[in-house]
């Protein structure tokens, strides 16, 4: 009941953030201890054949990890099942950006060293209220 709370709290941020900006770049990333068919996932999402509305098709948050390859798609190992428990769902706009469908963080010489980043690599510019993001990139704080 608790996850689904805060499922909910999270979804209606989203529609104000989309009521104010309807190509909003919203990204809801967590460990949601859940996979993508459990209650929270499904409320944070907003399908429209889960929530009966074909108006709200604009504003579903689609997961990402959709576009990994099956057998790389986990983020847990228990008792040897793979497991995706961690999420980072993204808004249409942002879906439909051209963006790179994985990361390989292994990758040496990339920003961090190996592909990682640290909170140094980020800036926060108070006066447009943006993080700005290796590679000049903008996350908005909300």
């Amino acid at each position: 009941m608790k996850r689904a709370g805060q499922a909910l709290e999270a979804r209606l941020l989203t529609e104000r953030l989309l009521d104010t900006d309807p190509d909003a770049l919203i990204v809801v990333v967590g460990d949601l201890n859940a996979d993508l068919y459990e209650v929270p996932l499904r409320i944070l999402r907003a399908e429209a054949e889960h929530v009966g509305n074909a108006a709200l098709r604009g504003r579903v948050l689609s997961p990402v990890e959709e576009v990994v390859p099956e057998g790389r798609r986990f983020t847990a190992l228990h008792h040897g099942k793979r497991l995706m428990l961690d999420h980072l769902l993204v808004s249409a706009k942002l879906l439909n950006e051209d963006l790179p469908d994985e990361v390989d963080t292994a990758e040496q010489g990339a920003i961090g060293g190996y592909g990682t980043f640290s909170r140094a690599d980020f800036t926060f510019d108070k006066d447009r209220n943006v993080y700005v993001c290796p590679m000049g990139k903008f996350a908005r704080v909300a």
